[in-house]
């Protein structure tokens, strides 16, 4: 399968655009014409991209004086909290190594120590660490989520959409799983599937400026241009960085 990412994915390169123009008749018409050349700091980022949950600080829900132990497992549980709140995640894993070993019944932890390894990009323990989440607490929706986005950055976009479906059907006003699932769409060219589930994600979030961009990307794909660029012009409205390069490309 084509690779489509920057940075931690492959490039997506985007060979054409399809611009609207009017004939001698005023009907508008599409055509396949290159842009002018823009420096690539100018350039939108025309690719799908999941939304993971790096604002999200880990749960530190634990009783402080545990099982009335000499050693509190606490304390390694809140050095990890501390570890990652200063992105040091190798360091955040290790403490709750340490925790785990001491009370291996907390779904937190498991999520916790996963978060880290998702972060490293060590994919097969944060998946372990997960499902083990999951296993302890089957309604740790986050954690589902993050099962999913395993299942997207090791480029299983069919999976990914599989796991989204689950959270969709568990908890439908998740917005966050149906931007993801548009996103795997989306890098299986199906725009139409991809604009839907943006649709959902915009229904529950107006001022997603995330999924306006990425409907805009679709319809974009989808060689609808004016209805791109009226998506881009929304996203621009609430701040899209990106939306301001492809208006300024795309929409002229």
């Amino acid at each position: 399968m084509k690779k489509f990412f920057v940075l931690l994915l492959p490039v997506l390169i985007f060979l054409s655009c399809s611009q609207g123009k009017k004939d001698g008749q005023g009907n508008r018409t599409v055509t396949t014409e290159q842009p002018a050349a823009t420096s690539d700091n100018q350039k939108p980022d025309m690719t799908f991209k999941p939304q993971g949950l790096s604002e999200l600080t880990p749960n530190a829900n634990v009783p402080k004086n545990e099982d009335g132990k000499k050693e509190s497992p606490r304390k390694f549980y809140d050095a990890g909290v501390r570890k990652y709140k200063a992105n040091q995640y190798a360091q955040g894993i290790a403490e709750f190594d340490r925790y785990i070993e001491m009370r291996s019944d907390n779904s937190r932890a498991y999520y916790n120590r996963g978060f880290g390894y998702y972060h490293l990009q060590m994919y097969n323990e944060a998946r372990a660490d997960f499902k083990k989440a999951v296993e302890l607490n089957p309604d740790d929706s986050t954690s589902h989520l993050y099962l999913g986005l395993i299942k997207y950055f090791t480029e299983d976009y069919g999976g990914a959409i599989e796991a989204d479906d689950y959270i969709i059907k568990t908890w439908p006003q998740y917005g966050t799983a149906y931007y993801n699932r548009g996103i795997a769409k989306g890098q299986l060219k199906d725009f139409e599937g991809a604009v839907d589930d943006f649709n959902k994600a915009i229904d529950i979030d107006p001022n997603s400026k995330k999924a306006l961009y990425n409907r805009g990307l679709a319809r974009f794909f989808m060689r609808d241009t004016i209805s791109a660029c009226k998506d881009w012009q929304e996203a621009k409205n609430l701040g899209s960085s990106q939306a301001v390069k492809a208006l300024n490309i795309y929409c002229k």
